[in-house]
This record gives C-alpha cells, sequence and structure tokens, in this order.
C-alpha cells in the first residue's frame, strides 16, 4: 500500500474518532475542495456534499459590491490584475477564476448576491469573513443577507465587528485571531483561532460562552493533536476527509 493511501486512511480514521457524535462543526475553508477554484460556487457545491458549513471571504469593489474573494488584490486567484477596491464591479465581473494549478476555469469572479441567489446553495450555513472596513459596503452586505438564515459573520478587524454589533445588533460575530487576545467583547459569540496556538491550558482560561473554532486543520498530526481539546469546530481545506459523500 503506498504513502499515499496510508496517509488518506490515517486522516479518515483520526477523522471520524474527531467527529464522533457529530458535535463539532466541520467548516469547509474557502470552499474546502482542492482541485477546484478557491472560493467559488463549484467549490461551495462540492462541499455540501460533505458539509452544510462553508467559510468564504469577503472583498468590496469601487463601488461597494460585495464580491467573494480572499486577497486584496486579483492577481493570484484569477486572471485580472490590480487592487479589487479599485476597481467597480463592471471592470471585474468577467474575471476569469484560476485553478489551485494556475490553469484558468470557466468560472468568473463570483459577487456576493450571485451566490446568495444560487439555489443550489440554499441549504449552506455561510461563514463570511469581512476583510475590509467599509461602513458602505457592509451596509449593502447586510440588506442581502437579512433574510437569510444560517449566515455567521467574522473577521480579524474588531472594528469591522464593532460597527456590525452596535449598527445592526448582528447575533452571529466570530472575530479570527492568531493568537488568543487579552480581551474579547462580550458581544463576539465566537472565536476562529490558529489551531498552533490552541491546547488545553489557553482554551479552558477563554470564556465558557464563547464557541472556539480552530483554522486551518489540514494534516494528521494536527487532528491527532486536537481531537481531546475543548472545541466546537475545525476549518480545513479537504472536508472530503471528515464526511463520506452525504446520500
Amino acid at each position: 500500500m503506498s504513502s499515499r493511501i496510508l496517509f488518506a486512511v490515517g486522516i479518515v480514521i483520526v477523522a471520524a474518532q474527531l467527529l464522533a457524535g457529530g458535535n463539532l462543526e466541520l467548516i469547509a475553508h474557502r470552499g474546502g475542495t482542492p482541485g477546484v477554484a478557491e472560493n467559488s460556487p463549484a467549490a461551495f457545491k462540492k462541499a455540501l456534499r460533505f458539509t452544510p458549513n462553508i467559510e468564504t471571504d469577503i472583498h468590496f469593489t469601487r463601488d461597494n459590491i460585495p464580491v467573494i474573494l480572499h486577497d486584496r488584490t486579483l492577481d493570484r486567484t484569477t486572471d485580472c490584475h490590480g487592487l479589487l477596491s479599485e476597481r467597480t464591479w463592471e471592470e471585474v465581473r468577467e474575471c476569469r477564476l484560476q485553478k489551485p494549478s494556475g490553469r484558468l476555469s470557466r468560472l468568473h469572479l463570483p459577487s456576493l448576491r450571485s451566490v446568495l441567489n444560487d439555489r443550489t446553495l440554499r441549504s449552506a450555513r455561510m461563514i463570511l469573513e469581512i476583510k475590509d472596513y467599509n461602513p458602505d459596503g457592509i451596509d449593502r452586505m447586510m440588506r442581502m443577507i437579512r433574510n437569510r438564515r444560517g449566515i455567521r459573520l467574522s473577521s480579524f478587524d474588531l472594528k469591522t465587528l464593532r460597527y456590525l454589533h452596535r449598527r445592526y445588533r448582528f447575533p452571529h460575530l466570530i472575530l479570527v485571531v492568531g493568537h488568543i487576545p487579552r480581551a474579547i467583547p462580550t458581544w463576539i459569540e465566537g472565536l476562529f483561532l490558529c489551531s498552533g496556538q490552541a491546547n488545553q491550558t489557553t482554551l479552558r482560561a477563554l470564556p465558557k460562552r464563547l464557541r472556539i473554532y480552530l483554522w486551518t486543520v489540514n494534516r494528521l498530526r494536527e487532528f491527532i493533536r486536537i481531537r481531546t481539546l475543548p472545541i466546537d469546530g475545525i476549518i480545513t481545506d479537504h472536508v472530503r476527509f471528515f464526511r463520506r459523500k452525504r446520500q
């Protein structure tokens, strides 16, 4: 048996133990499906075969349109170039997404509206990570999601989350952190914490009200180390290793 097969089998075994009882959320990071363009509707639809929880990223165009994109620039993941914030939606809507291999796909840069309106994604529980502090763009985004259930909002930027709390009293706010912060506002519902910073001591010191999710958990040794930690979920690029295809 090849080392690649042994590795895959090991992941499946440990993942099954980790998610035993269905208490932990499995979250697809940028769609969590290798081989498919990240943050694309195609990746989200494939991930839904394994988990309903889809994490994705929001940047805003110059005319405040929320767009599904991880980087500030278009260079890495599309055939376009430059800062998204300096381009209008009309200027970027035809940008084609690149696959992880670097080859261009037939997919175009998706707006948040197009993803929300996609009927095949209605069962998704979206976690939108807001990358920019842009009140006008955030207001536009909130109008789009106000009738959509199961959405959570996250950000590294506490200013952005504070705006969402004060203006909208949005209840499902998640702070994304690399290290455990000294103070966490009481209106923060959860933490996305870098998995390398998680251990029994640091996690048990956090307020019990917080839901804790670890990112980005992709390696077998990470699975083994965190399986006994007091966490609520994991964020991964490899959702297929955790769940069998849903019938």
